[in-house]
């Protein structure tokens, strides 16, 4: 996020956003990936790999839903949309990480 627009970064721009959310000036970081990994969960209670910045993600959309993240009020995160044709059984199974059901309304 640039100036107030979004963007879709390469791999050397990631560099630069890095920087960007590590100095606080990103408005908002969202991560857009997977659910799973050969059938593994990829949103963990603890990350296992190298963190380029710990507490910056505001949201994380996956191909089975979005969830919103609390990086300040310690309430973690919150699944607050379903993708079509998914249960929440399916998102409970396939997720490591704690997370609460708050749906938009």
């Amino acid at each position: 996020m640039r100036d107030g627009h979004a963007a879709i970064l390469g791999e050397q721009q990631r560099r630069q956003a890095a920087a960007d959310v590590d100095h606080g000036t990103a408005l908002q970081v969202v991560v857009v990936m997977e659910h799973t990994a050969k059938d593994e969960p990829k949103l963990l209670k603890r990350c296992n790999l190298p963190l380029t910045g710990a507490g910056v993600v505001d949201m994380v959309i996956t191909d089975l839903g979005v969830f919103t993240i609390d990086k300040k009020g310690g309430s973690g995160m919150a699944l607050i949309e379903f993708a079509p044709g998914v249960s929440f059984d399916e998102i409970r199974a396939k997720t490591e990480a704690s997370f609460r059901l708050q749906p938009r309304q």
